[in-house]
């Protein structure tokens, strides 16, 4: 196989999808090593400006990409994404790669061993190439990070890249690897795909084996396309002894393709609590449902989802779970910190056990009301934040209340339901809008299906930005 790709034939290996490097390592028309180089030197390039990564494993991707490369000459390759760079969140432990889950407080630790995550894609022949950008913690919807500043959004570096799986989300809309793994606790892959036009996918709890095991946190992959997604997840997907909550990948082909026509699909544009979506998000939203049923699908509009405020009781459950981890710290750390974040924690101080518990309570009440609304329907859509963008410094639209963001998304999060996020068009300024694809339990490869001949139908090709 011959290295002597142009510098323009080079750069346009970087946005290429998974499935098509795949296809390409095949046929030979380049190779996993000549790939890898020229998302290197692009990273190079574009990392300094928008700051995805934190961490560049560069000799260690380049020996993966050697000897994925031996593998297809030889035609022998690993699986679907033998050979393909693959970036991965600073709180996802890549064994030789530091971790610091976005906090200045906490020293960098290099992690002894690969996370379920990173160990099922390194198993797959996937080449780990870097660590992505994340916020502190991961307690916020946005790029702003004590350890790594400000991640900035490749479509305009003006605007946020969403979070907490904020460098993934830039490090793809900028072609920077063709996949990303990251996590999702109330919209964290969700985010930063509307706010980057990518697609990505919350999957049923326990379906992507994880550590530390968080109930409501899942493991995600991200993409450019939903078709990639599904070849991610594939990987991604089945049980790891080291999650006690993780269970069997789902049965190859359950359930089997099905059409959009004669799908009962739901409309949802008001949860009943937090901000409601702008009119550009709904617009696009409201515009993809009519696409679906144009194709056959039963849509029908759907009234509020919740008739109280849930985000209240899970403020109170996530700050008792943050001032626990501060009052762990020393109190360098604390100083350390970022202050929004110990203000936040410091809202459980007044809280007795009996508010904790009512809090899970009037949670658990509500999660069985969003499983009720939701069961009539096969798949319910949703915006995924109630504004397009903001800008790149700011934790949220409001950054008084922070945890309004995750109105939209939080509650899928606490049911376990799989949740897909596409690209559903763009505002006047450029900048893509997401909308959520909301599943029953275990129904995550009807999902991506739903996602895949969406973005087939929608009537637009995605431009990625160059980034010059």
């Amino acid at each position: 196989m011959e290295h002597s790709m142009s510098a323009q034939s080079s750069e346009s290996l970087c946005h290429l999808n998974a499935t098509d490097l795949v296809a390409g390592y095949r046929r030979g028309d380049f190779s996993p090593v000549e790939v890898l180089d020229a998302v290197l030197s692009r990273t190079e390039r574009l990392n300094p400006r928008f700051n995805m990564f934190f961490h560049i494993a560069q000799e260690s991707a380049r020996q993966e990409a050697l000897v994925s490369e031996r593998r297809w000459k030889e035609g022998q390759p690993l699986g679907l994404l033998d050979g393909v760079p693959v970036s991965i969140k600073d709180s996802i432990a890549m064994k030789g790669a530091p971790m610091q889950v976005g906090s200045r407080a906490l020293r960098k630790i290099v992690s002894a061993q690969d996370a379920p995550p990173a160990a099922r894609l390194r198993e797959a022949g996937a080449v780990l190439f870097a660590k992505t950008t994340m916020p502190d913690h991961g307690m916020f919807g946005s790029g702003v990070s004590t350890a790594f500043g400000v991640t900035r959004n490749p479509w305009n570096p003006a605007f946020n890249t969403g979070g907490s799986s904020s460098g993934a989300g830039a490090a793809l809309a900028a072609g920077l690897g063709a996949l990303s793994v990251g996590t999702d606790i109330a919209g964290s892959v969700r985010f930063p795909a509307s706010l980057c036009g990518l697609a990505s996918l919350k999957p049923t709890h326990g379906l992507v084996p994880h550590l530390p095991v968080v109930a409501v946190r899942e493991a995600g992959p991200m993409a450019r396309s939903a078709r990639d997604l599904a070849a991610m997840l594939h990987v991604l997907a089945g049980t790891d002894k080291r999650d006690y909550g993780s269970f069997p990948a789902l049965a190859a082909g359950v359930p089997g393709w099905r059409e959009p026509k004669g799908l009962r699909v739901g409309l949802l544009l008001d949860v009943g609590y937090g901000n409601k979506a702008e009119p550009a998000v709904v617009a696009a939203v409201r515009n993809a449902a009519e696409t679906l049923a144009r194709a056959g699908a039963q849509v029908e509009e759907m009234s509020a989802l919740l008739n109280v405020d849930v985000l209240v009781p899970l403020a109170q459950m996530s700050a008792t779970t943050m001032l626990a981890r501060f009052e762990a710290m020393s109190q360098e750390q604390r100083d350390l910190s970022y202050l929004p974040l110990l203000e936040f924690a410091e809202r459980a101080r007044r809280l007795t056990a009996l508010d904790y518990q009512a809090a899970i309570q009037a949670v658990d009440v509500a999660k069985a009301e969003v499983v009720r609304a939701t069961a009539a329907y096969d798949y319910v859509l949703a915006p995924v934040v109630n504004k397009v963008n903001w800008a790149a410094e700011s934790n949220a639209p409001d950054d008084d209340d922070i945890y309004r963001l995750t109105s939209y998304c939080g509650m899928f999060n606490q049911t376990g339901q799989p949740v897909g996020c596409v690209c559903a068009g763009f505002d006047e300024r450029g900048l893509p809008i997401g909308m959520q694809i909301i599943g029953q339990r275990f129904d995550d490869r009807g999902v991506m299906q739903l996602a895949e001949q969406y973005e087939a139908l929608r009537g637009f090709d995605m431009q990625w930005p160059e980034c010059q």
